[in-house]
């Protein structure tokens, strides 16, 4: 059975990849339609709710490397290569 709290962060997660898309997309990178408002905030927040996980319940939609794609698209950094 998995715990509540491992529901909860997948769904955190979900809603913060959410709204990074939209921001990309829609949102005309306004920061006002991220969770944290900011987009190194909302970064940051997405790489400690995956780290707390253990690995059996790390999501396979969400990577590291995922993250670091978000991260250089928000942030105007170089690509990164997956």
């Amino acid at each position: 059975m998995i715990p509540e709290w491992v529901k909860h962060t997948w769904l955190m997660l979900q809603r913060l990849i959410r709204d990074c898309d939209y921001y990309l997309g829609c949102g005309n990178r306004c920061a006002k339609h991220l969770w944290a408002r900011d987009e190194e905030a909302q970064i940051t927040e997405m790489r400690k709710l995956l780290a707390e996980l253990p690995d059996e319940y790390k999501p396979e939609w969400l990577t590291s490397k995922k993250i670091d794609v978000y991260e250089s698209k928000m942030l105007n950094l170089q690509p990164v290569v997956l």
